[in-house]
């Protein structure tokens, strides 16, 4: 071991010190010697391992980032290793790791991750990595076609146990608007901007209504669970409300009527509306796909990546009425067939924060209509 590294670690008063080893590592990092960090890390967990410590855990996953961002297959490999460590006492170190590796490194140089025995920890926790990995690489326009490691051990019988093998191994036309965050060499990242996703028609309201068709509420607490998927990350968050409600009608509701059926459905989030205000647009799949995946990966306390683009799925799935079991490629089909429509209500269940969500879904029929309304400041 080098006597530079027993020094700097013996220099340390206790866990709390740890950061203090980031700027020595960043040096050596610059003079090519990445595997002076990577035994950095390894000695800091010997010592400090089984300590609770936040600044020592910060410490360990900055380490972890200079080796990522380091130039060279040699640089990739220690940090492969070093990776285990964070993921002895953080159950989500992989999710964040798979999305600095996504923006740290090409495509090509990636693939290797999933070759056999590379990454692992001893005890197979890579695969988690790895599982995350595809994804990123898919939500920055990677294609698996052109990374065979990738594409193979994606398609192997192993992987079709893990919740995010069910993700699509190519963007979806309507993922195609995702902005995934973005990671910098000096530490930070970049979030998404909460743009206007949506890019709304106006409906043409019949001048005569007819008679709403009858509704009855069908939500479930299981369905009210996979409504709310994506929009979880802003629970805990100040002023946080939701609502998340599915009703079913006995003859057809067709397009133009959503707006007077939606106001007659007492809902909470609508209650106080101005029957004047028109509050009702269309929207595409796409744009509701674009502003879910935002929440989910980028707000509150957000899921990375991966897991932000599997609830933003699961989201889109429940609002289309799409079967238990139903496979990405069926939602997606069920998603681009169904009436979209987002809401802006000025009533007081909106926060006035700048977070909100107000949508509604049409099945082909006319007979199902979901809602999902979401705000927090």
């Amino acid at each position: 071991m080098d006597d530079d590294i027993q020094r700097i670690v013996d220099g340390l008063a206790g866990p709390e010190d740890a950061p203090a080893v980031v700027d020595p590592a960043r040096r050596r990092v610059s003079a090519g010697d990445t595997a002076f960090v990577a035994c950095l890390g390894a000695v800091l967990h010997a010592r400090f391992g089984s300590a609770d410590v936040q600044r020592y855990r910060v410490a360990v996953y900055r380490l972890a980032h200079l080796l990522m961002f380091a130039p060279g297959q040699d640089a990739l490999d220690h940090a492969l290793r070093l990776l285990a460590v964070p993921r002895s006492y953080d159950d989500s170190s992989d999710r964040w790791a798979a999305e600095v590796l996504a923006c740290a490194r090409t495509p090509r140089e990636l693939d290797a991750v999933f070759a056999d025995g590379r990454g692992e920890d001893g005890e197979g926790g890579a695969e988690e990595l790895r599982n995350c990995l595809v994804n990123e690489l898919v939500l920055r326009g990677a294609d698996l076609a052109d990374l065979p490691t990738a594409s193979r051990w994606a398609a192997s019988a192993h992987r079709a146990r893990h919740p995010l093998a069910w993700l699509p191994h190519a963007l979806h036309s309507f993922e195609e608007e995702a902005e995934a965050i973005s990671h910098s060499a000096d530490g930070s990242a970049g979030c998404a901007t909460s743009r206007s996703f949506f890019r709304t028609r106006s409906i043409e309201v019949p001048a005569a209504q007819l008679p709403a068709p009858r509704a009855v509420e069908v939500t479930t607490r299981p369905l009210t669970r996979a409504l709310r998927t994506a929009v979880n990350t802003w629970e805990g968050e100040p002023n946080f409300r939701i609502e998340a409600r599915v009703f079913e009608f006995a003859a057809t509701l067709y397009p133009p009527y959503v707006p007077s059926v939606l106001a007659s459905l007492d809902l909470a989030c609508l209650e106080g509306l101005d029957p004047q205000e028109k509050w009702v647009k269309t929207c595409e799949p796409g744009e509701l796909w674009a502003r879910l995946f935002w929440i989910s990966a980028n707000a509150g306390t957000r899921e990375e990546g991966a897991y932000g683009r599997l609830a933003a799925w699961r989201t889109l799935a429940a609002l289309c009425g799409a079967p238990d079991g139903a496979s990405a490629d069926e939602v997606g089909e069920r998603a681009e067939a169904c009436h979209w429509f987002t809401f802006d209500a000025a009533t007081d269940w909106f926060s006035q924060g700048v977070s909100g969500l107000a949508v509604a879904t049409l099945t082909p029929d006319g007979r199902r209509l979901a809602v999902l309304a979401a705000t927090a400041d």
